[in-house]
Order: C-alpha cells, then sequence, then structure tokens
C-alpha cells in the first residue's frame, strides 16, 4: 500500500469503462476473491491491523467457518470469520462484513454476539475466559450507518470516517473488559485526495473506495 498511483479517468461512457477496469474489492465476488483467498491473508492481516485500535495488532489468522450454529441472514452479505493471534499472544476475533441492510446496526450486533456465545466455554458458569470480538466494517458507496439517534451533522462528524463502538460506562468512558467491539468506515465519509493521504488508513481507504479507477 505504499505506492499509489491514480487516474482520474475521462467523462461519460470512457469514464465508466475505467470504473469498471478493475474487479470492485467492495463487491461479493471481489471482496472473497481478495481476502478470502488465505494465500492472502498477508494483505488481509495488513488492512486488519490499520483498522484495530491502538495496542491489538494481529501476527497471524487462522480461516474459520462462515457460519454461525442456528443463524442464518435473510439477505446475502459477506462475511469472513478469522481468528487471530495478537503479536501479545493473545487470542480473538475479526468479523469483516461489507453490506448495506436494513436495521444495519442490529444485524452486525446480532452477529457479534452470536460468534461471541459461540466460543464461549460450555459446562462451568464460572469460566468466561472468552477472547474478545472485533466486528469491521467496510461500508462502500451509499452504505453509511443510517440511524435516527445518530446526528451526522453535529460537528464532531465532520471529518470523521471511523466510528468505534463497544461497552463504556455512560460517563467515565470506562470499559470494564474487552468483550465485542465494533469499527466501521465509512468509505462516503471518506474525501481526501491521494496526495492528502499521508497514514496506511488513508491510503488503505483511498485504495477501496477508488479501485476502479487505480492504475
Amino acid at each position: 500500500m505504499d505506492n499509489i498511483s491514480y487516474s482520474s479517468g475521462k467523462s461519460g461512457i470512457e469514464d465508466e469503462m475505467m470504473v469498471r477496469r478493475y474487479v470492485d474489492i467492495l463487491t461479493d465476488a471481489g471482496f472473497k476473491a481478495v481476502f478470502g483467498d488465505q494465500r492472502n491473508s498477508d494483505v488481509l492481516i495488513d488492512l486488519i491491523n490499520v483498522m484495530l485500535p491502538d495496542g491489538k495488532k494481529v501476527r497471524e489468522i487462522a480461516y474459520a467457518t462462515t457460519e454461525i450454529p442456528g443463524f442464518s441472514p435473510f439477505n446475502k452479505s459477506i462475511r469472513i470469520d478469522l481468528r487471530c493471534t495478537g503479536e501479545d499472544n493473545s487470542s480473538f476475533i475479526v468479523e469483516v462484513q461489507c453490506y448495506h441492510q436494513e436495521n444495519f446496526f442490529r444485524r452486525c450486533v446480532l452477529y457479534a454476539s452470536k460468534t461471541y456465545d459461540s466460543v464461549a466455554l460450555k459446562g462451568d458458569c464460572n469460566i468466561y475466559d472468552i477472547p474478545p470480538v472485533y466486528f469491521i466494517g467496510l461500508l462502500g458507496k451509499g452504505q453509511g450507518i443510517p440511524s435516527p439517534k445518530v446526528d451526522r451533522s453535529d460537528g464532531i462528524w465532520s471529518d470523521r470516517f471511523i466510528s468505534e463502538y463497544t461497552f463504556r460506562e455512560k460517563l467515565s468512558m470506562d470499559v470494564p473488559d474487552d468483550t465485542i467491539f465494533f469499527i466501521f468506515a465509512e468509505l462516503d465519509r471518506f474525501s481526501k485526495k491521494l496526495d492528502d493521504c499521508t497514514t496506511l488508513l488513508d491510503k488503505w481507504l483511498f485504495a477501496l473506495k477508488h479501485v476502479g479507477t487505480l492504475d
């Protein structure tokens, strides 16, 4: 991701043809072809590491089943379930999804909580040594987090394209333990030009958003 060149393309039909020149990574086929192939695990690790919070980095990943027992989504979605080993040898799970559905956030909570529950130790109610779940949502064009409870016109959201959610104490913002974390990249809110992309995260999001016209 260190070297990216960008072609602005032409107008009309020629511009549309250039957009279609490359596979869109955020489509079902494109995403699975790139990130669902274990031979590309180093690329996926790089993407996950720029999305995870400070202090949590993936050293290696193992691809797990893409089905959660007892749960079937009504609509087609992209979902990769990864068992991760951190640089500090800690274990955690990453869910990667890219789709736009009604009741989007509630569906994300359902996916993550089902995953969290599926790895809980059974038989001893006093043992809850459960690895945390990090749910990463890559939201493409027109795929924001629509909610009447979130006012995106507020100044705090200006120039923000990453949002994070977890269990926190309301006033102190204390996080009692690492359980379930949601991290969303809203590409519609990412408006930086290539020359303004100074961090690896910027470059990744620019590539995801403009993959159709990258050279």
